[in-house]
């Protein structure tokens, strides 16, 4: 299975995400990271599941499936965000 770091970076606006896929950068302060960073990948050719890990404990946070969540947008709902 894939893996990737999800960083915070705190801003004046609220929280932004960097992604950190084999190393190198991948997505850079984004609020919607996971859906981004799909998008990346499959530009690179690269599909499957990809957990997303937090970037200082490395533990699981999240799973996508890379092809279905490049398809997707997320955005603040009424109560949670949500996926469209």
């Amino acid at each position: 299975m894939l893996k990737a770091r999800l960083h915070p970076r705190g801003t004046s606006a609220g929280y932004r995400y960097s992604v950190i896929f084999r190393g190198k950068l991948l997505v850079e302060y984004s609020r919607d990271p996971e859906c981004e960073a799909a998008r990346a990948l499959v530009a690179k050719g690269i599909t499957g599941k990809l957990t997303m890990l937090n970037g200082k404990t490395g533990k699981p946070r999240t799973v996508i499936d890379i092809e279905k969540a490049a398809l997707l947008t997320a955005e603040e709902g009424p109560n949670a965000p949500r996926f469209r």
